[in-house]
């Protein structure tokens, strides 16, 4: 009696087990089992499309289309030895559907046999390919702008100061004495010795643009009067209204 009991009690827990991985495995991008010798014998699509037979019977690193990093495999590889669950590994796969290498993070645990006995591991798989094609995209973007600002000597800063926009643009040039930044933004104006091309109205443009915004236009030289600073502050608006 006692032992109907029992055998009652682990079939229904097995039961629950198996309902909750399916569950598991219908809400994850793919789904996948191992033996215990780490082959795959069942792998699918959380929308139900299995895939190729010719994936199992091996082992997921033996596959052309898997591919990890060898320090991520070398830790996946013991932690499927020493029967540990193992979450979020890093790994790519080349779709026989699509074409192209998508990517995944996989989490799996072990999984036991009707007599309690270590069969393998179950887990899912997370594609994560558009979040990592952004994080490149936003890398890729960081990267140009970094060469940008390393050859373009003149640093840009915008930041928000209590209701206010504040844009400052600086450079470490020879600097302008006082009486010429006194003069900078006039129409017309040009410093003595100016060699690029110009008429003089750039300044001056800014600073009436900012003065139709509500705004003003500051220069300033740099400390030591090394450098030079032009700073534009405007008003924030609420949306929909207008200067």
């Amino acid at each position: 009696m006692i032992s109907g009991v029992i055998e009652r009690f682990v079939y229904r827990a097995r039961e629950r087990s198996r309902r909750i991985r399916h569950l598991l495995a219908l809400a994850a991008d793919v789904h996948w089992e191992l033996d215990a010798e780490a082959r795959l014998t069942a792998a699918g699509t959380g929308s139900g499309r299995p895939v190729a037979r010719a994936v199992l019977g091996r082992a997921p690193w033996e596959l052309p289309q898997f591919q990890c990093d060898a320090l991520e495999l070398a830790r996946l590889r013991d932690d499927l030895a020493a029967q540990r669950p193992f979450r979020d590994v890093p790994i790519t796969w080349n779709s026989q559907h699509t074409g192209r290498r998508e990517a995944f993070l996989v989490s799996g645990e072990p999984r036991t046999d009707a007599h309690g006995q270590f069969a393998g591991f179950w887990g899912v798989g997370r594609n994560v390919t558009q979040v990592m094609a952004t994080r490149q995209a936003l890398a890729v973007t960081e990267s140009r702008y970094r060469r940008l600002f390393s050859v373009v000597p003149t640093p840009l800063a915008l930041r928000r100061e209590g209701g206010q926009v504040v844009i400052c643009v600086r450079d470490d040039g020879r600097g302008s004495p006082a009486e010429t930044l006194a003069q900078l933004g006039e129409r017309f104006y040009r410093p003595e010795g100016t060699q690029a091309e110009g008429s003089g109205l750039g300044l001056a443009l800014v600073r009436r643009i900012a003065e139709w915004h509500g705004g003003n236009l500051r220069l300033a030289a740099g400390p030591g009067g090394r450098g030079f600073s032009a700073t534009v502050i405007l008003p924030l608006r609420a949306a929909g209204t207008h200067p």
